[in-house]
């Protein structure tokens, strides 16, 4: 008569595999993508008290582009306006300036100096920079924050007049941020990963 007793050694060692299966096939599941940024921000720019309009189709990024890493992604990729708004700034990368945005703009902006996108140079008229309510020398340099306003004034108004404007401005970043993104793959602003792709980071990270 055959011995259908099974090892106890056969027993745990079944089923510690099947714990590892468990917990690989859950740590597939979970594996968020990488790098994942996707945040707003708002701005606005007046010159001698008139806001400039930013909603044209020049300024936006055409929303069917999509990069699935932030390796791959190009400058307006980066920080962009898109869908005609042109005061909500979106952020899709670590250690966007307020100067790469304007950059992608094709305005160059500093406290001396202002030109725009069709080479209209003002270097006589004062420039103010309100960054949430408050006036800083130049935020150029500076990372955009999540949900920061930029108020900028090219002209001889007073800060007590640019706050006035800046409390008027819809504040859309806040919105914005609990909406999908229009020019992403995808709520979550980047391409899903392939399960591949989350198999080899469950068994790395």
């Amino acid at each position: 008569m055959r011995n259908t007793t099974h090892s106890p050694f056969l027993l745990v060692g079944g089923g510690v595999l099947a714990t590892l299966i468990i917990v690989f096939l859950l740590r597939v599941a979970v594996q968020p993508h990488p790098n994942h940024i996707h945040y707003h921000a708002d701005m606005a720019v007046f010159i001698d008290g008139k806001q400039v309009d930013f909603s044209g189709p020049k300024f936006m990024e055409d929303v069917s582009n999509c990069a699935a890493n932030p390796e791959e992604m190009t400058a307006r990729q980066r920080v962009h306006l898109h869908e005609q708004n042109g005061s909500s700034v979106h952020v899709h990368a670590s250690g966007v300036t307020w100067s790469h945005f304007f950059s992608n703009l094709g305005w160059n902006i500093t406290p001396q100096v202002v030109v725009t996108d069709t080479n209209t140079l003002y270097t006589n008229k004062p420039v103010r920079f309100l960054l949430n309510g408050s006036e800083v020398r130049t935020p150029m340099n500076d990372t955009i924050g999540d949900e920061d306003q930029l108020v900028i004034s090219i002209g001889d108004a007073p800060v007590s007049e640019v706050q006035q404007w800046a409390r008027s401005l819809e504040r859309g970043a806040h919105e914005a941020n609990g909406s999908s993104d229009p020019a992403s793959c995808g709520s979550s602003g980047h391409a899903e990963l392939t399960f591949k792709e989350r198999a080899v980071r469950a068994l790395w990270f």
